[in-house]
């Protein structure tokens, strides 16, 4: 079992602000009444735009990202807290 450090939190937090903010400029949607926990395909996010979403996201975080992972974990808050962990864990690799 593993668990979850309030630096692992706090990054989640922090990239799934970044991600419904990003949803909100893209498409127009109220950012306020955004689910951290609904389908992108909710928000009408396409392939396209997700690859869009992932490359800007890429930029943002300053890390090198598979483009397939936001497909993987369909919501801001899943893939966000998946990222997290990566981060993570790189962080510990390289200490």
């Amino acid at each position: 079992m593993s668990t979850t450090s309030p630096q692992q939190e706090a990054e989640a937090h922090r990239i799934t602000t970044w991600l419904l903010d990003y949803l909100a400029e893209a498409t127009g949607l109220p950012r306020d009444k955004m689910d951290a926990d609904a389908p992108f395909e909710g928000f009408g996010i396409d392939s396209y735009q997700g690859v869009l979403m992932s490359c800007a996201l890429e930029e943002w975080l300053g890390r090198p990202m598979d483009l397939s992972e936001s497909f993987l974990h369909p919501t801001p808050r899943s893939f966000a807290e998946h990222l997290a962990a990566q981060i993570q864990a790189e962080a510990r690799f390289a200490a």
